[in-house]
Parts: C-alpha cells; structure tokens; sequence
C-alpha cells in the first residue's frame, strides 16, 4: 500500500490474514469451475457421431464379402436337386424307373408321361420286367358254399377272425386299413345277393354318393372303367352287363367280373353273351385276375400296374365277399398300393376268387349315403362322376 508521509511517498506491505485469503481463492476455484466448457463444432459432432456406424458397415460389407451371395447358394441347391433327380430316372437303382413307367402306362389318360424321361425301348423294357401270369379258366361257381350261421365257425387266426365276427343281424361291416404306405377300407358284404350294378343317369356319369343316394344303398363303390370324351360325356365301348342283360356287348371275349344270382363271384373269359347263358346276372369288363379258385396271379415286380388308388372284389368259400378300397395318391397318407399287394390282402383274408375293378381317381366308397374314402386323381381331389357303381341294399 503506498502512502504520503511528509512529502515522500511510502510503501507499506499487509498481508492479509487467513480470512481475507481464503474467499479470495475459493472465488477463483468457484470461478474455474463455472467456467462452460467450449461446445464441439458441429462438424466435429457429426463426425464423431458417425465414427461408430462407418466401422459396422465396414464390418458387415467385410461379412458379405467372406459368405456366398444366396443366389449362389440358389444355384447350388438346384444343381443338388438336378443331380439327385438324374440319378434317380437313370441310375443303377430301377425303383422309381419301374414305378413311374408302370404308373403312367396303367393309367387312362397320363399314358404319355412315361416317354418324358425315356425312350421306347426303356419304357419297353420296364414293362417287360413287370408282368404277371394269371391263372387259366374260370371260377368255379360250386366251390363257393354258403354258410347260414357263421357264428359258430371257428375262426382260422386274427384275420378270419375280423371277418366272422359281427353283431346280430349285421348286414356288413367295415373294417379299416393302415398299412405301411396305404390305408383303406374292406367292407364285408354278408348277403352278396343283393349286391347289383346300376349304371348313371347323367351322360357325364354320376357321383357315388348320388349312386348311393337314387338307389337307396348301404353301401357303394366304383366298378367298370370308361373313357372321357370331349364333349365331357363318359362312354366305353367294353362289354356290361345289368340285370343279365348286355346294355354293352362287343362280341368279343373278354375278362368279365360279376355275380351270378346266387350272389356268386364270376370270373370269366368270355363274351358278353357267354356269361349271361352261365348264369351271370350283372357284370363288368376289367381286371387283371387276382386270384382264381385258389390260385393267385404270379407277378414279375409290380405287375405292370403301379401303384395307384384301387378298388377290387373278392370272394371267400362260405361265400362272404369283400370290397377293398385302397387310397391313393397322397390322400390321408396313402401313396396307393400295386396289384402283388393287393393280392396279399385276399389271400390274408382267405378269398378264393379276387379281381381288380377300375381304380385311380375313381376309386370311392360310400357308407351309408355318405363318401367314407379319401377320392385323389391327378391334380384334383373329391368324388368323380363314374359311368356305373356296385350297391348293396
């Protein structure tokens, strides 16, 4: 501090005591601490900001980069499938050469789909290693013996058992099938008497449950086979026989399956005439022959026929016939099933004469008026109008 002591200046120096000292530098601290800190730049924001995100797309273009593009992998999952699918039409293994062919050539209508993948002669070779040897003659009618009460037979094992075993006074039964690649139904006729053919009303053919429906029966299934025309009307020009009259007659000989009055399976080889002079009250043209009179048909493969929805009829000896309908095509988990198959299922149930009836698309069971199968063609799925129907009333 400095002063004016008689006329001359003087200096004098004071500290101050710890009271003036301390405030004086808790305001500087205060000061210090109070200060803003200088905002970033704008740009320096944004490109910090950003710093981040750069290095995850870097790393995620690095990852594309390093794995294959997905339609590399596309190609590559086709290129497996064309391979697979080469190797399984030419390959060393004939299983699904051998089904394709035989299933196409046994249809009416996707003949042609067996010459896609192959030429003539393989698709001539393959039907040559499926063939079968059916049995020669005809059935024989005095071997069937009707038996009035079947409850007091003894059944034979499980099989014999399902069929003799019924509630008083049933006039059928159904029993269902779930084997390994097919599932179906056989339905057990106790009267086969009363089973008769109608033929449909409509030119374009009727539904098995408007058979079942017109005619007032239990039970209905498809029988003979007809050709669609291109009007959309069904026709066939094979030998058909109603109430032992031929509505249809070639004149030629041919395998007929029917019933004789009786109510007696008829397996013949003759003309439309011939069996109606036998004694066949209805009948249709078809087949093969599964069994005749005990014999079975010798097959080579699958027979030539594929596999495929069927129909078929047999008979025992006490005279009990048994309707099979075997799903197809994928419907309710059935693939189909081939003739060598089908004729396994006779024989397990001890029929001495067993025949093929139209099958495929048509094939189709109703129970009680009601559709009780799962009817597949190729492309489409429900009943199908069919030229003609087995009933039981």
């Amino acid at each position: 501090m400095a002063k004016l002591n008689d006329g001359k200046l003087v200096f004098t120096i004071t500290e101050p005591d710890e009271t003036e000292r301390q405030p004086e530098t808790q305001t500087v601290v205060e000061e210090k601490a109070a200060e803003p800190a200088e905002a970033p730049k704008a740009e320096e924001t944004v490109k910090s900001a950003a710093e981040p995100e750069k290095g995850k797309k870097a790393k995620k273009k690095k990852k594309n980069r390093s794995g294959l593009h997905w339609y590399s992998k596309f190609l590559i999952f086709v290129d497996i499938c064309v391979f697979l699918c080469f190797g399984m039409a030419y390959g060393p293994w004939p299983g699904f050469r051998d089904w394709l062919v035989t299933t196409a050539l046994s249809t009416t209508s996707h003949r042609y789909f067996a010459y896609v993948l192959y030429n003539e002669e393989m698709v001539k070779a393959v039907a040559e290693k499926n063939s079968l040897i059916q049995p020669e003659g005809k059935s024989d009618m005095d071997a069937i013996k009707f038996v009035e009460n079947d409850h007091d037979v003894i059944p034979k094992d499980g099989y014999d058992r399902q069929i003799l075993e019924r509630e008083e006074g049933a006039l059928y039964k159904v029993i269902e099938l779930d084997e390994e690649g097919y599932s179906g139904f056989i339905t057990v006729i106790y009267y086969p008497e009363r089973l008769s053919l109608v033929m449909a009303q409509k030119p374009w053919g009727d539904t098995i449950t408007e058979f079942a429906s017109r005619t007032g029966a239990r039970i209905a299934t498809n029988a003979g086979g007809a050709k669609l025309y291109s009007n959309g009307n069904l026709y066939t020009k094979d030998n058909v026989i109603v109430d032992g009259k031929a509505i249809k007659n070639n004149k030629k000989a041919a395998q007929i399956i029917g019933m004789s009055w009786e109510g007696k399976l008829m397996l013949v080889s003759e003309t439309a005439d011939q069996a109606i002079a036998e004694g066949m009250k209805w009948g249709v043209q078809f087949g093969p022959f599964l069994i005749l009179n005990g014999k079975s048909t010798q097959f080579s493969g699958n027979g030539g026929f594929g596999i495929h929805p069927r129909t078929a009829i047999g008979q025992r000896q006490d005279g009990i016939v048994l309707l099979l309908t075997i799903d197809g095509r994928g419907a309710n988990g059935s693939n189909g099933i081939s003739l060598p198959d089908l004729t396994a299922i006779f024989e397990r149930y001890y029929c001495y004469n067993a025949a093929n009836l139209d099958g495929g698309g048509s094939t189709m069971l109703a129970v009680e008026g009601k559709l009780h199968n799962n009817p597949t063609g190729w492309g489409y799925s429900g009943e199908r109008y069919v030229y003609n129907a087995i009933v039981y009333k």
